[in-house]
C-alpha cells in the first residue's frame, strides 16, 4: 500500500516497502533540521511495510499507563490538524504542541527532552 507524497521522492521497492530518495526524505521529515543533519538522518531510514496499518489490534482498551503525544506544529508528514482532533478521541488527552516539524528529536531535542520530563 504506497501513498504518493506531493513532493515525490517515495517509491515502492520491489520487496513491498516505501523507501525514499534522500533528498524527498530530509525535506520532509527533516524538514526543521540543518541540511546536514537532515541529510545524514534521510540516509538513515529503512523500508517501510504497510501491513501493520491492515491489521486491527486485538486490545479493547489501552493499557493503564501515562501517555504523552507531541505534536509538530510545522510537521509535513502527519497534519497537525488531523492529529489535534484523533489524539484525544484515540488516547484520551490532549496532545502537547511543538513549533516544529516531523522529527523533534532531532530538530529540537532539549526541547522536547524538557516537554516530556514535565509532562503530567
Amino acid at each position: 500500500m504506497f501513498v504518493p507524497w506531493p513532493s515525490g521522492g517515495g517509491y515502492e521497492d520491489a520487496d513491498g516497502a516505501t523507501r525514499w530518495a534522500p533528498d524527498a526524505a530530509a525535506a520532509l521529515f527533516f524538514s526543521d533540521c540543518p541540511p546536514e543533519l537532515a541529510m545524514w538522518a534521510a540516509n538513515q531510514l529503512r523500508g517501510q511495510y504497510w501491513k501493520i496499518t491492515e491489521q486491527v489490534t486485538p486490545r479493547h482498551t489501552w493499557p493503564d499507563v501515562p501517555v504523552t503525544s507531541v505534536i509538530g506544529t510545522h510537521d509535513l508528514v502527519i497534519n497537525p490538524t488531523w492529529s489535534r482532533r484523533v489524539t484525544p478521541t484515540v488516547l484520551g488527552i490532549v496532545p502537547i504542541e511543538l513549533a516544529c516539524g516531523h522529527s523533534p528529536f532531532l530538530s529540537v531535542p532539549n526541547l522536547l527532552a524538557a516537554t516530556l520530563t514535565s509532562a503530567p
